[in-house]
């Protein structure tokens, strides 16, 4: 694992975290296996053994139903193979001028930068300097979040938080996995907004205040929004796009 580069949090099995880990359902990559599962025509796929509507996804995602996510990820390599960026061109470092030749591919096609310091200048300038031109080429701010390129065979494409993904699936498992649960219930359990108090839950349907009813309708809302972000979601990883909220 340590010689593969991902964008996002790679998933890890026999520890919590790592500077490049996290625990298998803290990584995005277990929650677009989820998502994958919840998807209908893929299950029909793979019921049929890769032959239906999404038999060129199968080619690469195979059966997500029967193993578990720590076996669907390791076998033959296929989290790396979906996940993992290509390997680099080339490294950081000097580069002897006769092996010029070498680099200008990259250099012509943008993947590597060309950098020229002049050594009688002193370190300090040198460093400021530096840090100048890596600016320019990366002027995120610190704590700005974006959307990282990637040239993965299946990149992420949006930004997402695992927590906010986690409560999505919640709720549409809930709507949808036989609890039968109205939806302010959804959005209470999952605690999506201002919840009931224990009092206002053992009000009778009749005697429902005006503050029960908005709290319950603000639920309501709450969870419709996720389970519609769930079901695009999943309409997406059908075509290989992990997270699609349109």
């Amino acid at each position: 694992m340590a010689s593969l580069h991902f964008k996002h949090k790679h998933p890890l099995f026999r520890k919590s975290s790592s500077q490049t880990g996290t625990s298998y359902t803290q990584s995005p990559y277990y929650f677009w296996w989820e998502f994958v599962r919840r998807h209908e025509g893929y299950r029909i796929t793979c019921l049929n053994n890769g032959r239906g509507e999404f038999s060129h996804l199968y080619k690469d995602f195979g059966d997500v139903h029967s193993p578990s996510f720590r076996e669907w990820w390791s076998y033959q390599d296929r989290g790396a193979k979906l996940f993992a960026e290509p390997s680099k061109p080339i490294g950081l470092g000097f580069i002897d001028p006769k092996n010029l030749a070498e680099i200008t591919p990259y250099i012509e096609t943008g993947s590597v930068g060309l950098l020229t310091i002049p050594m009688t200048m002193d370190k300090k300038s040198i460093i400021i300097r530096f840090e100048r031109l890596i600016r320019k080429i990366h002027p995120r701010q610190r704590g700005q979040r974006y959307i990282m390129d990637s040239h993965a065979r299946y990149p992420i494409v949006a930004q997402y938080t695992v927590f906010s993904l986690k409560k999505i699936l919640e709720a549409y498992d809930l709507k949808y996995g036989g609890a039968n649960l109205k939806l302010w219930e959804i959005g209470q359990k999952l605690r999506l907004g201002d919840t009931l108090t224990k009092d206002e839950l053992h009000y009778e349907r009749g005697k429902l205040t005006p503050t029960i009813k908005n709290k319950q309708n603000q639920l309501s809302v709450a969870a419709s929004k996720k389970i519609k972000l769930a079901q695009s979601i999943i309409s997406g990883v059908g075509q290989g796009v992990f997270p699609s909220y349109k």
